[in-house]
């Protein structure tokens, strides 16, 4: 059955389990949270993506990735940009 799902990400480079060619919608703050919406069909087997955040100045991830959104909280006094990693580029993340 095709739905949107809600995943929540709070680590620099974060895996999810999400069924087979989920198509990421939204990018977005839920109660100080970062979300990511995805348009899945429920039914499919899972595949393991990964995600990283980038904050405004900070080095990022020598990775091949896509861009999805950015958000900004606190008041102005943070921007936290979202990738989608799509392939490591002779890098292990731990």
């Amino acid at each position: 059955m095709k739905t949107i799902w809600k995943y929540e990400i709070n680590k620099v480079v974060q895996e999810l389990e999400i069924p087979f060619g989920a198509k990421f919608l939204h990018v977005g703050n839920q109660n100080g949270h970062i979300c990511l919406w995805f348009e899945v069909e429920s039914e499919n087997k899972k595949e393991t993506r990964r995600f990283e955040i980038a904050g405004t100045g900070k080095a990022q991830l020598d990775i091949d990735k896509k861009y999805l959104g950015s958000m900004i909280f606190h008041n102005h006094a943070f921007v936290w940009h979202i990738y989608e990693i799509t392939e490591y580029v002779g890098k292990e993340l731990d």
